[in-house]
Formats: structure tokens, C-alpha cells, sequence
């Protein structure tokens, strides 16, 4: 109570605007009434325009890779789904991307080529060596597709693997 803070746009005289963040305090004197209110602005136009950018970035590789015909697929380093585009759910047979996440092989896959898979990937982040365009199948409801894999680490910022990003083509 007597605080706010918030993000305002503001108008400059040549009409051009920016954007603020603005907190505010009111200050009571001793007998507890209103005395006066403390403000600080800052300047966020350029996270703002930021924050714009990579939404739009975001929005632009979305549109892609959800559209995409190739199965592309994010795991962590236990092999469970981070992300999966809805070309990969369709293949394996999930209802939707997000019924995916935290789910491994095992629930899609034989167990055998389960672990076939999990043992590919587990090299991958222990040598951090990808796997580009190798052969690979996939038997479901008695029909055989076949599609060229290609598996990289997923590296954080500061360049530890920390999971497998995939793509199939078919």
C-alpha cells in the first residue's frame, strides 16, 4: 500500500515515443498523512524493443518448425522430450507436441529400439560428437518409413551439453 510500479509509454515533445518503467512511493509525514511521492523512471525502450524483436524471432521459428514435414525433437540428458514439433508427435503417435514433454522412447518406441536409441544418444552427449544424415527406419501399424536422422548436442550458453536436439527427414 501507498506503492506502485509499472511500464508506461510516454510521449516526447517531437511526438516520438518510449517506453518506462516507473515506481512510486507515497511518503507520509509524522501524523501518518500523505506528504509527498517519490518516483523513479527508467528508460526501457531499448529492452522493450528487444524483448519485440525476439518475440517476433520466436514467432517466425515456430511458424517454421511447426510446419515443417521433418520430425524435429529436443531431449534432455535422461532422453525425456523437452519439445517436439507436431509432424514428430503425429509419427509417434501423441495427440499433441506438449503431451510429449517429459516422456522418453519407451513410451513411443519398442523397447529394443528404445534402447538402441538411448544408447546413440547417450554417446552423443558423452562426446559431444553429432550424427548427421544417417539411415534409419520406423515400423508402425505394418507400414516401414524411412528417413535420414540427424542428431546434434543442445548446448547452454556456456557450451555444456545438456541434451540432444533431432531431426528426421523423410
Amino acid at each position: 500500500k501507498g506503492k506502485w510500479s509499472g511500464e508506461l509509454v510516454c510521449k516526447r515533445k517531437n511526438g516520438s515515443k518510449f517506453n518506462v518503467r516507473l515506481c512510486a512511493s507515497l511518503v507520509k509525514n509524522k501524523s501518518g498523512k500523505p506528504d509527498c511521492i517519490i518516483a523513479a523512471f527508467e528508460d526501457i525502450t531499448e529492452r522493450t524493443l528487444m524483448e519485440d524483436s525476439l518475440a517476433k524471432e520466436r514467432n517466425l521459428l515456430r511458424t517454421l518448425v511447426d510446419n515443417l514435414p521433418n520430425q524435429i525433437y529436443v531431449k534432455d540428458t535422461s532422453g525425456a522430450f523437452v519439445f517436439t514439433n507436431p509432424s514428430c508427435a503425429h509419427l509417434m503417435g501423441a495427440k499433441t507436441p506438449q503431451a510429449m514433454v517429459g516422456k522418453t522412447d519407451l513410451e513411443y518406441l519398442s523397447k529394443k529400439r528404445a534402447a538402441e536409441t538411448f544408447i546413440e544418444e547417450q554417446k552423443i552427449l558423452r562426446t559431444g560428437k553429432p550424427i548427421i544424415s544417417r539411415h534409419g527406419h520406423y515400423h508402425r501399424h505394418g507400414h516401414t518409413s524411412y528417413f535420414l536422422v540427424t542428431k546434434v548436442p543442445w548446448r547452454n550458453s556456456s557450451r555444456n551439453i545438456i541434451g540432444i536436439i533431432g531431426i528426421n527427414h523423410e
